[in-house]
């Protein structure tokens, strides 16, 4: 070949081939249109071909197909701009047919104006270092992977945790579902659903959420016009039935082609866009009562197996959140079904006591009467009295138990409340009763708490004392300041005592002390279980002590004290009305025999009453008569007592007395609420009667 006036050897003399066989590498070199004129014996080797065959095709037939094109593409944009090339691709390799990586490098050989007159070229394994760099690169890839799984482990974690708090924030059955339906969308889905199962076997809807509020009104219309058909294949009802989740990876056209009813319903379906979903069993002991659908809509993005194992997990915990709420709401029902049997009973049993009371003190205090018989009504009045508070006592276990006894504290000075417990029991002594000896040394005796509770715990603590101490002993009453921050009450009697195996005992309610002790005193055994609990409720301590059967028994009472009010001038009573005093009363009771007497009476003690036995009748003698005060029960066949106190209080302007067997606190806020001044519980006796009466009252003029 000659250039200019030069002749240059295109064949490599001997010097450049040994160099060539002596090189570890691949070399080879070629003319300057690129064609191969010479390789060495590792090419051959690693071809096994001979060298005309590799320079006769120019060697892109051992290239690895995928790498062709682009090393086709770079040699033969060097070879026309002379720059030198460097291109990683895969040779196979004759022994195996292993594609193995190489790097290829050529160069130009250039005169001494710069032209190429032939290239350079190297074929150099690196096979290891790709093997090395592929392994790191997975090595990155799997600590990626494995970083993403921990951020999305993390994120989950998170998201289940706020979920179970969002879950168990409400025991409402729906609210819980609702709130399960909205935790969903967006962070797992676009589109939620939640459908229980009922007891007549229907599928209802009851919650749904979806990332577009334009899109809700449609998803939620579409799933009350088209519900979900219990015997329907796949879908809800399928996962109900069997309580296996269902993924639907891919919503192809014919998923909802079969899941349509109607062309309208497909129409409707089509419209959402649903992409991909998941079906989760709502399971609790084996009973699927529900199920939970997620969907996405308008994305590339679908669901997994390792999405709908988390869905899983969220489905599981909200069944349980779900069923916790199902199981309070039936306790709350048993509750109320309870309350309301106490209640009525309450009211049952007290009404017939009412004219029995009235009657009873009447006679007692009628000074015409016998003294004899005077005696025997007097013990009937008594035991009256004790049907009555252990009924009031049942009621106060009940809501003691319920949680619902509520107090109403004040300051109050214990001493007073003390005293007047003692004059009760003054006033039922008897021949047989003990001694009762009182010293009361506390300098500090105000304390925070309810004084109507106080007296009931001071009342019972009393009786129990007289009722289990002979004629022959004594109960020693004792006041005290163990420090400046504790008032302390010691009713100590010389009575039956307390074995140690029922002192443990003695504060629970139906105990007390024995089958024996039980049939010799009587009584439920319920004012120490509820003495107990009131001491607990104002924060103080009840406790017993006794040095066994015949040896007494100590009953120590301590409440926090506080500083007393200042002294303030009491205001002169007013005089209220002498009893009768020409005071109207209009009253209302449907018991023929307890308002027949209340007005014989009322009638007796110089009180102007008019008797009316139902609602309507009241209206129509407040109408046509004036009246100053209302006396009226609650439960009347035509309506109740709240209604008529309302109207007869807007249209006359008149205040009143509830009179009633329903005593529980929700009767008496009712009571206040609708206009009623007081609200005395049944059994009621006249002197009672008369002092309420005077409370709120004063004569026309």
């Amino acid at each position: 070949m000659k250039t200019g006036s030069h002749e240059v050897a295109v064949v490599p003399g001997e010097e450049l081939r040994l160099l060539g066989e002596a090189s570890p590498q691949q070399v080879w070199t070629a003319t300057v249109e690129g064609k191969l004129d010479f390789v060495n014996g590792r090419v051959l080797e690693y071809f096994g071909a001979d060298s005309e065959t590799l320079t006769a095709n120019g060697g892109l037939d051992v290239v690895h197909p995928d790498d062709c094109q682009m090393v086709e593409h770079r040699w033969r944009e060097a070879l026309i701009t002379g720059d030198p090339c460097e291109v990683e691709f895969r040779l196979r390799r004759a022994r195996d047919g292993s594609y193995l990586w190489h790097i290829g490098r050529a160069v130009p050989l250039r005169d001494a104006e710069g032209r190429i007159l032939k290239w350079f070229g190297t074929n150099t394994d690196i096979s290891a270092r790709k093997a090395a760099e592929e392994e790191r690169d997975r090595a990155l890839l799997a600590e990626r992977e494995l970083r993403a799984q921990e951020e999305r482990a993390s994120r989950h974690w998170a998201f289940l945790a706020e979920a179970s708090e969002r879950l168990g924030s409400t025991l409402d059955y729906g609210t819980t579902l609702l709130n399960l339906a909205k935790l969903a969308v967006p962070t797992l889905a676009d589109w939620c659903g939640v459908d229980v199962l009922l007891e007549d076997g229907s599928v209802h809807p009851i919650a749904t959420a979806h990332a577009d509020p334009d899109k809700l009104e449609v998803a939620e219309r579409l799933r009350r016009t088209y519900p979900v058909l219990p015997d329907a294949k796949g879908g809800v009802a399928q996962v109900i039935r069997t309580g296996q989740a269902a993924l639907y990876a891919k919503i192809t056209p014919a998923i909802l082609r079969e899941s349509a009813r109607d062309a309208r319903h497909l129409e409707a379906l089509e419209s959402l866009g649903l992409h991909s979903a998941m079906i989760l069993p709502l399971t609790v002991s084996g009973r699927t009562f529900g199920a939970l659908t997620l969907v996405l809509t308008g994305t590339a993005r679908e669901f997994n197996e390792t999405d709908l194992a988390f869905a899983q997990n969220l489905a599981s915990r909200a069944a349980l959140s779900v069923e916790h709420a199902r199981l309070f709401n039936e306790l709350e029902k048993a509750n109320q079904a309870k309350d309301h049997f106490l209640a009525v009973l309450s009211h049952e049993l007290r009404t017939p006591l009412t004219p029995v009371l009235m009657a009873a003190s009447a006679i007692e205090t009628d000074p015409t009467i016998p003294t004899e018989l005077r005696a025997d009504v007097s013990m009937i009045r008594r035991n009256v009295e004790l049907e009555a508070r252990l009924i009031d006592d049942l009621l106060d276990l009940t809501r003691i138990s319920n949680g619902k006894l509520q107090l109403q504290p004040q300051c109050v000075d214990v001493h007073e409340l003390l005293d007047h417990a003692l004059q009760i029991v003054g006033s039922e002594a008897a021949a047989d009763r003990p001694k009762v000896l009182v010293a009361m040394k506390a300098s500090a005796h105000h304390v925070q708490g309810d004084p109507a509770r106080l007296q009931q715990i001071f009342w019972n603590l009393l009786k129990n004392a007289v009722k289990f101490t002979p004629a022959s002993g004594e109960v020693h009453i004792d006041t005290s300041n163990p420090d400046p921050q504790t008032w302390q009450l010691q009713v100590a009697d010389t009575g039956k005592g307390i074995s140690q195996g029922a002192l443990s005992l003695i504060f629970k309610a139906f105990e007390q002390g024995g089958r024996e002790v039980s049939h010799r005193f009587g009584g439920l055994g319920l004012g120490l279980a509820i003495s107990k609990a009131l001491a607990d409720l104002h924060q103080g301590e009840l406790t017993a002590e006794s040095g066994g059967l015949d040896h007494g028994a100590t009953f120590t009472l301590r409440l926090r004290t506080r500083e007393a009010p200042a002294e303030s001038p009491k205001p002169r009573p007013e005089r209220g009305p002498a009893p009768g005093a020409g005071l109207r009363i209009l009253l209302v009771e449907d018991h023929e025999t307890t308002g027949v007497l209340m007005l014989r009476l009322l009638t007796k003690r110089g009180y102007l009453p008019q008797l009316a036995r139902t609602k309507a009748e009241g209206l129509a003698l407040a109408a046509g008569n004036p009246f100053d005060v209302v006396i009226s029960d609650l439960g009347l066949p035509d309506g109740t007592g709240f209604e008529l106190m309302r109207e007869l209080k807007q249209r006359h302007g008149l205040t009143g007395i509830a009179l009633s067997g329903y005593g529980m606190e929700t009767d008496v806020a009712m009571s206040e609420d609708s206009g009623f001044a007081l609200h005395l519980t049944k059994p009621v006796d006249v002197e009672r009667l008369d002092t309420a009466l005077r409370s709120i009252s004063r004569p026309a003029r």
